[in-house]
C-alpha cells in the first residue's frame, strides 16, 4: 500500500498517508490518548486487528507503542488472539507473528486458548494462515489442548473448517 491508496473508515475515506498525518496528531498532542486502553482493556492495536485494518497502521502503533503487540486486554488476549478470532487477512497474521515473536503464539487467553484454536474455532479460516501458525510455532501446538479440553483440529471439525484445514 501507498500513501495515497485510500482507507475506508467509520468515519470516511482518507488515503492511508492523512491517516498517518491523523495519528501522528493524537500521539504528538496526548500519547495516553491514541494508546490508551479502552474499558475492556483493549488497546487501539486490539480493535485494529478485528476490523481490517491495513498492516501500514498497524506497523504505526507498533513504531509508537512497542509493548502493544505483546499487551492482553481484559479477556487475557493478544492483539493476535484478536486477529484470529476475527478471521484477520493473511498479511496481518504474518505481520502480529513477525513482530510480536514466536511468544505470541504460546500465549493462553482467559479461556485457555492458544491463536491457533481461535483460528481453527473461527468461520472460514484460510489454509494459510493455520499452515503458517503450525510453522512458526516453537512448540507442540497441534498437540495442545484449549480450556475447554479440545485439540485445535477437533475445534477445525466442531466449526466444519474446510478439508484443507482440518
Amino acid at each position: 500500500m501507498n500513501d495515497n491508496e485510500e482507507v475506508v473508515l467509520p468515519i470516511g475515506t482518507l488515503t492511508l498517508g492523512q491517516m498517518h498525518d491523523l495519528l501522528n496528531l493524537f500521539v504528538s498532542e496526548s500519547r495516553n490518548l491514541i494508546f490508551a486502553p479502552d474499558r475492556n482493556g483493549a488497546l487501539p492495536i486490539h480493535t485494529a486487528c478485528c476490523t481490517g485494518t491495513p498492516v501500514e497502521i498497524l506497523r504505526f502503533f507498533v513504531a509508537n507503542q512497542s509493548t502493544a503487540l505483546l499487551t492482553t486486554d481484559d479477556n487475557g488476549a493478544l492483539p493476535l488472539h484478536v486477529a484470529c478470532r476475527s478471521n484477520a487477512p493473511i498479511p496481518v497474521i504474518h505481520f502480529l507473528v513477525e513482530q510480536g515473536g514466536a511468544v505470541t503464539l504460546a500465549v493462553l487467553d482467559n479461556m485457555g486458548d492458544l491463536p491457533l484454536h481461535i483460528l481453527c474455532r473461527s468461520p472460514n479460516p484460510s489454509v494459510e494462515s493455520v499452515k503458517y501458525l503450525l510453522r512458526k510455532s516453537k512448540f507442540p501446538a497441534a498437540k495442545t489442548k484449549s480450556g475447554g479440553d479440545l485439540l485445535p483440529l477437533m475445534m477445525a471439525c466442531e466449526a466444519s473448517a474446510s478439508e484443507g484445514v482440518i
